[in-house]
C-alpha cells in the first residue's frame, strides 16, 4: 500500500537510503551537508511503499510564484511506476496557485521525456534563458 508522507514525518536515514539506492553518491560524501539540507527545504514529499520509503522530493518556494524543485528521486526497483509523477501531481495539487515549477537536471534523453510527459518544458520553449553559477 502507498502512502504519502511530509515534512516532519520523513525519516532523514531513510531519505538517506533511498539516496545511496539511487546512486545520489555525492549527496551522501558529506551527510552533515545533507542533513543541513534536509532540514532548511520548505517541503519535503515521500512515497511509501510497504513502510519502505521508495520516492523523495524536496523544494524551496515562496508559496506564490516560484516553487524549486531540488531533489526528485525513486528507488531503482520502483521506477517505471509512475512514483515519480506521482510525486510532481501531489505538488500541483498542494499548491495550486505557484506559478512557476522549476527544477535542473542532467540533460539525458530519460529524464526530458520524463519531465515533458509531467507537463514540464524546457525554459527555452518560452524564448527564456536560465543561468546557474556553481561553486
Amino acid at each position: 500500500m502507498q502512502r504519502f508522507k511530509m515534512n516532519d514525518e520523513i525519516n532523514f536515514d531513510e531519505v538517506v537510503d533511498l539516496y545511496k539506492m539511487a546512486g545520489w553518491q555525492e549527496y551522501c560524501k558529506n551527510l552533515e551537508n545533507l542533513r543541513f539540507s534536509f532540514n532548511n527545504s520548505q517541503v519535503k514529499l515521500a512515497v511509501y511503499q510497504d513502510h519502505h520509503c521508495v520516492g523523495f522530493l524536496r523544494a524551496l518556494t515562496d508559496y506564490t510564484s516560484i516553487f524549486l524543485i531540488q531533489d526528485l528521486l525513486v528507488h531503482p526497483l520502483y521506477q517505471n511506476r509512475g512514483i515519480g509523477s506521482q510525486l510532481l501531481a501531489k505538488i500541483d495539487e498542494m499548491y495550486p496557485r505557484i506559478r512557476q515549477k522549476q527544477l535542473l537536471c542532467d540533460a539525458v534523453m530519460d529524464l526530458k521525456k520524463f519531465y515533458e510527459k509531467n507537463g514540464y518544458v524546457e525554459v527555452g520553449s518560452y524564448n527564456m534563458c536560465s543561468y546557474i553559477k556553481l561553486k
